[in-house]
């Protein structure tokens, strides 16, 4: 099976050995999420960390990283899975309790040794192996794949699939001729559309931030539509991913 990445992808892979335990409590209170797991904490804890609540972490449903922890969590009662915790080293959240940055969800693989079933990213290519996708992590900035050395590499990897995005194009002219624009948000990166120049990757121009209008917009099944559209626009300029290459990375099951 072949997938391009998109920024939605997010899906729990296969992982061989990461320092996780299963989870032992759970807590709601309104917004805030109290838990622990079965590994005692061998990091320096935060001083405002009381001892009666040092195995404990938290962390806020209010952010959308904080509810994508929860679906962790949740995911991993379920189904029985370990996970592992990164702190915040600090107690934001809850004054006596060490709030939690990231949470990663790891799955044992039924074949340790083996590629079979295995999650593998490539290059746009599709031939150029750059990592066994072995873990999913939620930080603040978005999803991060943990990635194993491949056949090519030997070097663990991370992947962030929020750095390219598939995007509508626009333009100032009619006819979806000229520069191509797209709708700027902060951390965009990476922009292609299935229907301009093959898929190619564009690199997002920041510096070049406007507000202006726009006649009409491209879509990915390859049809120009009419727009009139005022909004904040950057220009997208041709460039490689340094990971994915010229193209979108594609995900396979190996």
């Amino acid at each position: 099976m072949i997938k391009y990445i998109t920024p939605f992808a997010l899906t729990f892979f296969s992982a061989h050995a990461l320092s996780s335990s299963q989870i032992t409590s759970l807590n709601v209170d309104g917004n805030n999420i109290r838990f622990s797991i079965g590994s005692e904490k061998i990091h320096q804890l935060p001083s405002c960390v009381a001892q009666t609540t040092k195995s404990l972490y938290s962390f806020s449903l209010s952010t959308e990283s904080g509810r994508a922890m929860y679906s962790l969590l949740i995911t991993a009662i379920a189904g029985k899975l370990p996970v592992s915790v990164k702190s915040a080293m600090d107690c934001m959240i809850e004054a006596d309790i060490e709030r939690a940055k990231s949470i990663s969800l790891a799955i044992a693989p039924t074949a340790p040794d083996s590629y079979k079933g295995i999650s593998m990213l490539y290059k746009g290519d599709g031939v150029t192996q750059i990592g066994r996708v072995i873990g999913l992590r939620y930080i603040n900035s978005g999803p991060v794949w943990d990635l194993a050395p491949s056949a090519e590499s030997n070097h663990f990897r991370q992947f962030r699939p929020n750095d390219v995005s598939r995007r509508d194009l626009h333009f100032t002219s009619q006819d979806c001729s000229g520069q191509p624009l797209v709708q700027y948000y902060s951390g965009l990166q990476f922009v292609y559309n299935s229907s301009y120049k093959d898929s190619e990757l564009h690199y997002v121009d920041r510096n070049s931030w406007k507000t202006l209008q726009v006649n009409s917009t491209l879509k990915h099944a390859g049809l120009c539509e009419s727009t009139t559209l005022d909004a904040a626009f950057v220009e997208i300029n041709p460039q490689p991913h340094g990971q994915c290459g010229t193209k979108p990375c594609i995900l396979k099951e190996i």
